[in-house]
């Protein structure tokens, strides 16, 4: 973000807080939207720690569910699209509330070039 804008912040009369809160943050919420959204896709769909950690069948995260309905000898395809479906609820919705930042980031970054 170019110093310029804090500091024409401040020629007008602006105190930190105040530039911070109308300068900075509408210009870094694109960014914070987009690392909060990797970092809730990586928490929420890792396997590997609760495959570690999880010691009884009823504590399971989905993804090991999901691993489990594989790994039975027989392939229920139908449970199999449910669960697959069901996992994906939650990241869309997050995606949808993230929407407009991530646009704003997006169109950004098209107008500087």
């Amino acid at each position: 973000m170019p110093r310029e804008l804090e500091e024409s912040a401040f020629l007008d009369g602006a105190t930190d807080l105040i530039a911070f809160w109308r300068i900075t943050l509408p210009l870094a919420l694109p960014s914070i939207a987009v690392a909060a959204l990797i970092a809730f896709l990586i928490g929420y769909s890792e396997f590997a720690i609760g495959w570690l950690f999880v010691d009884s069948g009823d504590k399971v995260t989905l993804g090991m569910a999901i691993w489990g309905l594989l790994n039975t000898g027989f392939i229920s395809w139908s449970r199999l699209s449910a669960a697959a479906i069901l996992m994906s609820v939650p990241v869309v919705i997050i995606f949808f509330v993230l929407q407009k930042y991530l646009l704003r980031g997006f169109l950004i970054g098209i107008a500087e070039e």
